[in-house]
């Protein structure tokens, strides 16, 4: 997994992410709507701890999709602020 994150500053802070499992963006494709629309692949690895650490009975894609959409939107209103 990259991880993109200024907070965190030191390759040690890194080793939280080790073993998480792999996500990637596999296509961003925009929309006529003027959004877009991110296709990942995740990991097998990924799914099982992201289930573990949400406390999902199962892996969701729906959950997983409205986990990422909070956690972008938290990130962009946060810049926003920033600016």
């Amino acid at each position: 997994m990259t991880v993109s994150d200024p907070t965190l500053k030191t390759e040690s802070s890194l080793e939280a992410f080790k073993d998480i499992g792999s996500i990637t963006v596999a296509d961003i494709v925009d929309n006529p709507d003027g959004t877009c629309t991110i296709h990942f692949d995740v990991s097998e690895e990924f799914q099982t701890n992201l289930t573990k650490a949400m406390n999902w009975d199962t892996w969701s894609q729906e959950k997983f999709n409205a986990l990422f959409l909070d956690a972008l939107e938290k990130q962009l209103a946060k810049y926003k602020q920033e600016k």
